[in-house]
């Protein structure tokens, strides 16, 4: 009986060690954040760059444009090592370039 239930904590572990490990290493946590703040930062981007053109772009233009700076911000997040950032900025860059492709608003 105590053998199969050191095998048993053996086998489960391994699985439960990983989850931690991955948990702590924030590569499964930029899912975890919610689609919400997702399109809140990509909101933020267009009407940040419908300020920059002074309100002149054509829609499919301004998401282009996000898409480009949430890139840019995917990428310094990568360069400091924060993976997390890294994520949420990867989701929005991908919600930008759909939108971009679609030529529609959000």
């Amino acid at each position: 009986m105590p053998s199969d239930l050191a095998f048993w904590l053996a086998v489960l572990a391994i699985p439960a060690a990983a989850l931690v490990w991955a948990l702590v290493d924030h590569r499964i946590r930029p899912a975890l954040v919610p689609e919400r703040e997702i399109r809140a930062r990509a909101d933020r981007l267009i009407a940040e760059q419908n300020v920059h053109d002074g309100g002149s772009s054509v829609a499919g233009a301004a998401q282009r444009a996000a898409a480009q700076r949430a890139a840019a911000k995917e990428a310094a997040a990568h360069a400091r090592g924060d993976h997390r950032e890294q994520g949420i900025w990867r989701r929005v860059h991908r919600r930008l370039a759909r939108e971009a492709e679609r030529g529609g608003a959000l």
